[in-house]
């Protein structure tokens, strides 16, 4: 309750300027409309928009149909995976591009008017696939395909010049894949954001080179040996190994290597004044969203970039059911009996 009422009090200085500056007609979906032409590839609306239209050749890396794939396979946390590799691959020249556009309207990088975010978690991604309320009880397979936004930057434009800007962004990536104006939203849906209201770009930015030339490009190398060799969040390590290893080999010189590196991308369009407090909210808003204590220990762990380990294991059998091979050997190099009486193996 704390928590939710510091974010509605930050929430107030944004209904104050979004009354003020009648943000909802001169940002409003009228005039957004008006700017906006779709990417010839996403024309029809009904088909839903995820990453396997424009990296179809990733999505078919694994088989999703648990009729014909085991579940022990867990083929959608590789296809995560692979999703993060290919996000990290592509990261930086969608930034240049945004930020090229960006700067013809005063935009830099220096005074965080723009500011390029890091692609999004394998934790995050994981978490939404397990959320009811985001990706859980879709139909579409790999369902983290609907993570659109795994490559992001923000952009704090002035209300002057945001719907040029808005504009500029459709033309520069060829076309709007999907628009969400929350200038629009009914104040009822704006109070539920804590009155932050941005205006939403998802575009298909092509990095100019297939996946494979990429992965296996020096600066690529490298990339993929961090991503690889870093287990986040609560991962098993030596499932993260093992996942990562295979992905990457299959990214590397495998069907989809011969693929466009293409990806959505989400560019957050906001007032300066809602980019000060949107960033005051951001920590507190992801505390609040988190459905179970398990989500957000490891959104946070995987957000500070670490993992803790030993945490996982308070015995050698609840760590060897975790599959958290590492632990199971601190926890016998600890003391922990595999023949104890209840056999768990508890170092207490």
């Amino acid at each position: 309750d704390d928590l939710r009422e510091h974010l509605v009090g930050l929430g107030r200085k944004l209904e104050r300027l979004y009354d003020e500056l009648d943000l909802g007609t001169v940002l409003g979906q009228e005039r957004v409309d008006a700017a906006t032409t779709f990417h010839p590839e996403f024309a029809d609306r009904s088909v839903p928009i995820t990453q396997a239209r424009v990296m179809p050749l990733v999505a078919g890396l694994f088989e999703y149909d648990l009729d014909v794939a085991s579940p022990a396979l867990m083929n959608e946390d590789r296809y995560i995976h692979a999703l993060m590799m290919v996000a990290r691959l592509t990261d930086e020249s969608f930034q240049e591009r945004c930020l090229a556009v960006a700067e013809r309207f005063g935009m830099k990088a220096e005074d965080k008017t723009f500011q390029g975010a890091p692609p999004k978690s394998q934790a995050r991604c994981k978490g939404k696939k397990h959320s009811v309320e985001d990706h859980r009880l879709e139909e579409v397979r790999p369902r983290p395909a609907l993570n659109i936004d795994v490559v992001r930057c923000l952009c704090a434009c002035e209300l002057e010049e945001t719907m040029a800007f808005f504009a500029a962004l459709v033309e520069e990536f060829g076309g709007a894949v999907k628009v969400k104006c929350l200038y629009s939203l009914p104040e009822e849906e704006r109070a539920g954001r804590f009155h932050l209201t941005t205006l939403m770009l998802t575009v298909v930015h092509d990095a100019g080179a297939t996946i494979g030339e990429l992965a296996t490009s020096e600066g690529g190398r490298r990339i993929l040996d961090e991503y690889c060799g870093t287990p986040k969040g609560n991962e098993p390590g030596e499932r993260w190994t093992r996942q990562t290893g295979d992905v990457r080999e299959r990214l590397e010189s495998g069907a989809a290597a011969k693929g466009r590196a293409r990806i959505l991308g989400e560019i957050q369009i906001v007032l300066p004044k809602f980019a000060e407090v949107r960033h005051a909210m951001h920590e507190p808003y992801k505390a609040l969203r988190a459905e179970t204590a398990g989500q957000l220990h490891e959104d946070f762990s995987a957000s500070a970039g670490g993992r803790v380990e030993v945490g996982d294991g308070r015995s050698v059998l609840s760590a060897a059911f975790r599959g958290k091979l590492g632990v199971v050997e601190w926890l016998i190099d600890a003391g922990g009996d595999v023949d104890d009486a209840e056999a768990s193996g508890g170092t207490a």
